[in-house]
């Protein structure tokens, strides 16, 4: 997670990978994704995919710093990134990278937490 930096109105690099809010919303994430496991189904290529019928409620689940409408745009961010598994012939299944899900999620966070940084600063 150290790759992940924000900056402070005073320029200050903060490095995210010992910020303790970040790392409870990893695991928070992680915790969502594993009660989904029975909706989840691995791609050949090796990633796992997320049922596309989930992907409303696990965005709901997983972003509890978001108001309804950022719930809803990752959710849509995600169904563009919808990928199919052929189960049998003429039956496919579709569903989105967990991995991606994550990171978008997570950069959503940072976003969130720089931008209370700043409000905080301005009030010091």
């Amino acid at each position: 997670m150290s790759q992940y930096q924000v900056f402070s109105s005073n320029d200050n690099s903060f490095d995210y990978s010992f910020d303790i809010y970040v790392q409870q919303f990893f695991l928070h994430m992680f915790s969502v994704f594993d009660k989904e496991r029975g909706y989840m189904k691995e791609h050949q290529e090796g990633y796992m995919l997320l049922d596309k019928k989930r992907l409303d409620d696990v965005a709901r689940d997983i972003m509890l710093h978001q108001n309804d409408a950022g719930k809803k745009k990752l959710a849509s961010k995600m169904m563009r990134l919808l990928k199919k598994i052929e189960i049998k012939p003429k039956h496919d299944w579709e569903g989105v990278d967990i991995d991606k899900m994550m990171e978008y999620a997570l950069e959503d966070f940072l976003e969130f937490r720089k931008q209370n940084f700043k409000k905080i600063a301005r009030k010091f």
